[in-house]
């Protein structure tokens, strides 16, 4: 075999991976993502160890709904540095949320939540109400006792949405669609 036609199978081999790696990153930057929850404060609907595959692109163009099971992005807290949050928007924008007697109410209706595991819900941080504005969102763990979520930081932005949370594909026990 002659040097030409050795780089010749040299070079189609690299244009595969840089392809490759191209597509890959491509795909994880702006359409899907894989993470793992490594945290009580979804459970019973998600456990610590559970991957998740997180849809980065529709809501661009379908926004956000009420029960979404999303990942956000914190920004710095007391010095911890940000990472990444799985939980459930409770609130949308424009909404009214209100917590009495350890119950949720959005916009003066009780909020059916039947995917808790204990049905109280208490404040946090004193705050008991919010009204958000026309670009915040309200999420709160499933499990309300184990959870930092919007009782103890406030409402988000849009912007610290990282994606819809879409299918859990290990344990592959568990494979499926995340209602």
């Amino acid at each position: 075999m002659s040097l030409w036609q050795r780089l010749k199978s040299w070079r189609w081999l690299i244009e595969m991976v840089l392809i490759t790696l191209g597509t890959y990153l491509l795909l994880t930057t702006f359409v899907l993502r894989a993470y793992e929850v490594n945290q009580h404060s979804m459970e019973p609907t998600l456990t610590s160890g559970d991957r998740l595959l997180v849809d980065k692109i529709s809501p661009a163009w379908d926004d956000y709904n009420l029960g979404d099971i999303v990942i956000l992005q914190l920004p710095e807290i007391d010095g911890v540095l940000p990472t990444a949050y799985v939980k459930r928007i409770i609130g949308l924008p424009g909404d009214e949320i209100e917590l009495r007697q350890g119950q949720v109410f959005r916009n003066g209706e009780r909020l059916s939540e039947p995917y808790l595991r204990l049905q109280a819900t208490l404040p946090m941080s004193g705050v008991e109400h919010w009204e958000l504005g026309p670009d915040q969102y309200l999420v709160f763990g499933d499990n309300r006792d184990n959870s930092i979520d919007s009782r103890v930081f406030g409402p988000l932005p849009r912007s610290e949405l990282l994606g819809r949370v879409l299918i859990r594909f290990l344990p592959f026990e568990d494979f499926g669609l995340v209602d």
